[in-house]
């Protein structure tokens, strides 16, 4: 219980912050009414922040509005993605903390739809630990059916101030996330154009254990950098990694701007795979 308290307060604290706070998180959590909860939903609002821009109507890329779930909880994550990067807490706050990425490249659908019903399938189930999810990195860039946030590639832009994909890490270090999962898509004929996990040995080992276990439960073909930070630089992964916190990056195969129910199916299963790592579910 002390934990949950705890963990619940450093939300109350970046809450009460103005948007502009030293700390540049700039997260709020928006009038609750209408919003619909469940008991095990901790926190559920946006990431604003008037360097990042990242708002955005979901609903307007129509592969996204053909494939999202129609409940209460999905209409709640669109809402607060017209307000930012929507960010939804499930469990207790205790450890071990999770967290799914999905968006950061905002064309590749199947992981954001897969994230939105990752939300949905959380929300009666018993969560030992936390689950962070934010489904839409950018929720601009996915509206807009366009790989890039204001012309730049977020999965190069981690390590760099200002950046939504920086704000995501600077929150994951403040909440001590013990797993980051980044969920992207890859084209055929593209690298790496398989269904695959990227993971490094060092500075984080456990990126690889992690790695392993994905890539031999969901057939998931396993990539293995021996150093973060150097092929990728400045990757989701990669700049959590340097930041000993350990991540890894799921691919499935899906040319992008489109989804299949496949491949959300086979991203969701990505996800539900890196909880069952930590026995979170």
């Amino acid at each position: 219980m002390l934990k949950k308290i705890v963990f619940i307060s450093i939300f109350v604290l970046v809450l009460c912050m103005p948007v502009n706070a030293v700390n540049g998180l700039g997260l709020i959590s928006p009038d609750t009414d209408g919003l619909v909860w469940s008991t095990n939903i901790i926190f559920m609002g946006s990431f604003l922040d008037s360097g990042t821009q990242t708002r955005g109507n979901i609903l307007e890329n129509l592969v996204m509005q053909e494939y999202l779930s129609d409940t209460q909880l999905t209409r709640n994550i669109l809402y607060l993605s017209r307000l930012g990067t929507p960010m939804i807490v499930f469990g207790n706050g205790s450890e071990p903390r999770v967290m799914v990425v999905a968006g950061v490249h905002g064309n590749e659908l199947p992981a954001q739809i897969a994230s939105v019903k990752l939300i949905n399938y959380l929300k009666d189930k018993k969560i030992n630990g936390t689950v962070i999810i934010v489904p839409f990195v950018s929720p601009t860039s996915t509206a807009k059916n366009q790989r890039f946030w204001n012309d730049q590639n977020l999965n190069t832009l981690a390590d760099k101030p200002g950046t939504p994909t920086f704000q995501i890490l600077k929150l994951a270090k403040i909440l001590k996330i013990d797993i980051l999962g980044d969920f992207h898509s890859t084209q055929p004929n593209a690298d790496p154009g398989r269904d695959s996990v990227f993971c490094s040995k060092s500075p984080t080992p456990e990126s690889y254990d992690l790695a392993v276990y994905i890539s031999q439960q969901t057939l998931s073909d396993l990539i293995v950098f021996e150093n973060s930070g150097i092929e990728y630089k400045g990757a989701v992964e990669d700049t959590a990694n340097l930041a000993k916190i350990t991540a890894v990056t799921c691919e499935v195969l899906s040319p992008h701007g489109m989804a299949q129910k496949e491949t959300i199916e086979k991203s969701f299963t990505q996800m539900i795979t890196l909880l069952k790592y930590k026995k979170i579910i």
